[in-house]
């Protein structure tokens, strides 16, 4: 049994390092509620969902200690291992074979978590082959990267190029497509620049303009590979649709949104970015509806749930990577205690995040 404790009671800590635990315990949260034990991640309805949440008496009233975290916190907390196990040390290559083996450890903690079949089978895979072995896949373009790379942000948001070649490398692991391993570059630089205190608004338009030539550039020299080609642009091509259509195409720019963006709206718009119908299924539009959920949200925690984790495509995927761009931007301030006061693993992100905190701040 968890014991209830005022998670974020001490006035006197850091504010960034509050930042820091808010980013890595909502993912969390924000995973645990859209997945609701499995019933709402498979509920294509995101109308069904909200009238689900309103019966128990709205987000306010949810009591998470019975809400499991699904197999995305338990990949990111994975993540957080590897990093936390890698020190000072900026060694790619032993980062990534901490991060190997900490994915093949918490696969022994996927009951009732429904983690992706990619996933599963490279991971079954990289069991018995160096880590960065693992072929290109044409269908590898799903979020099972984004899902977990959060963390990366937080411990060198510092240091884009290092950030950017970890979370490619540690994309490449289990979905070695540009699709899916840029999802996790997506996840983790738009986490550092919440946790840098960039205007959100700014965030995506600085990931194409900033980040990904620098993603190219790691890829060229030191992943070539001529099956990249096909669809190495696809993620920047899909972000640069998502910006144009909010109107935002240079920095500090006013964010527009449509008149009449309800439930079914959003639904609707989510599938129409997605790739098959599942919005928030791959590793562009994880990231795009994590994004757009915060941006559009304005620092109000339920209106970022009722946008990020409660709607009809892969809803705890972009649940738990828009409420660690919450967290981290925000910190705890605006969120419900009940819905992170006894969330699953609670102790484990703390810690967790306290020793990234230590980590990237150390000259």
């Amino acid at each position: 049994e968890i014991k209830e404790i005022n998670v974020f009671e001490n006035e006197n800590e850091n504010e960034t390092l509050t930042r820091f635990k808010a980013s890595l315990l909502l993912a969390g949260v924000g995973d645990a509620l859209g997945y609701n034990n499995g019933q709402f991640e498979f509920n294509s309805s995101g109308i069904a969902i909200h009238r689900a949440v309103k019966k128990l008496g709205g987000l306010e009233k949810i009591d998470i200690s019975h809400w499991k975290i699904s197999d995305d916190q338990v990949m990111h907390l994975a993540t957080a291992e590897a990093i936390i196990d890698a020190g000072n040390l900026k060694d790619l290559e032993f980062l990534c074979e901490r991060i190997k083996q900490s994915y093949i450890k918490c696969m022994d903690n996927m009951d009732g978590r429904a983690p992706g079949i990619r996933t599963i089978e490279s991971i079954n895979f990289v069991k018995r082959n160096n880590w960065k072995n693992l072929p290109y896949a044409r269908g590898a373009g799903g979020c099972g990267a984004s899902m977990r790379a959060m963390c990366i942000g937080l411990r060198f948001f510092n240091d884009f190029e290092f950030l950017v070649s970890v979370a490619i490398e540690s994309g490449r692991i289990t979905h070695n497509n540009p699709t899916g391993f840029l999802g996790a570059v997506g996840s983790a630089a738009l986490t550092a620049y919440a946790i840098k205190k960039e205007p959100i608004a700014n965030w995506g338009y600085k990931l194409v303009t900033e980040i990904l030539p620098i993603a190219y550039a790691y890829i060229s020299n030191n992943r070539y590979n001529s099956q990249y080609q096909e669809n190495l642009y696809f993620f920047q091509e899909k972000f640069v649709q998502y910006l144009d259509l909010r109107k935002i195409n240079g920095l500090n720019q006013i964010p527009e949104f449509p008149e009449n963006f309800n439930v079914v709206a959003r639904d609707n718009f989510y599938s129409s970015i997605s790739f098959d119908g599942n919005g928030g299924a791959s590793g562009y539009d994880s990231v795009i509806i994590a994004y757009d959920a915060v941006l559009g949200s304005e620092g109000n925690w339920e209106e970022f749930i009722n946008r990020g984790a409660f709607h009809g495509g892969d809803c705890d995927s972009t649940g738990c990577i828009g409420a660690a761009f919450f967290g981290a931007y925000y910190g705890p301030a605006n969120v419900f205690p009940n819905n992170y006061q006894l969330i699953e693993d609670r102790d484990k992100s703390l810690d967790f995040a306290n020793k990234i905190y230590q980590l990237a701040h150390q000259t």
